[in-house]
């Protein structure tokens, strides 16, 4: 699957809820779910923070903070 067919509507991450929360933002989830991250930290509150997407994005283990969050969960690992 490319990057190019995960933005499309017949793919995973064009159908449903998500298509619609988060149109402007298909680039950022397809990027996330391809390159099979971990995190996507946004202050996007009006289309990547949303309970539907953040539910969606959990199937493929991707977790979406605002950056305090991330900070608070880097400082929890350890990292400086």
């Amino acid at each position: 699957m490319t990057l190019r067919n995960l933005s499309k509507p017949s793919s995973a991450v064009g159908r449903g809820f998500v298509a619609h929360e988060a149109h402007d933002d298909l680039h950022v989830i397809a990027c996330a779910v391809k390159g099979k991250g971990t995190h996507i930290v946004t202050y996007d509150d009006r289309h990547l923070l949303t309970p539907k997407v953040k539910r969606f994005l959990r199937r493929f283990g991707i977790k979406v903070v605002k950056p305090s969050e991330m900070l608070t969960e880097l400082k929890r690992l350890g990292d400086p």
